[in-house]
């Protein structure tokens, strides 16, 4: 996993042309664990701040 900087993940995808079902697949599944990821680190630090 590396940081894409603003429109590189886009210009990524469109220099591949073409992607799988199964590669589109494991892309997807990635982000939303990463953004999953976020999400239960921001829920737990709103929680810290609260009690």
């Amino acid at each position: 996993m590396e940081l894409c900087e603003e429109g590189e993940f886009f210009d990524r995808i469109v220099a591949r042309g073409h992607y799988t079902e199964r590669a589109a697949a494991s892309v997807t599944k990635t982000i939303m664990e990463v953004v999953q990821g976020l999400v239960l680190d921001f829920w737990t630090l709103l929680q810290c701040s609260i009690a």
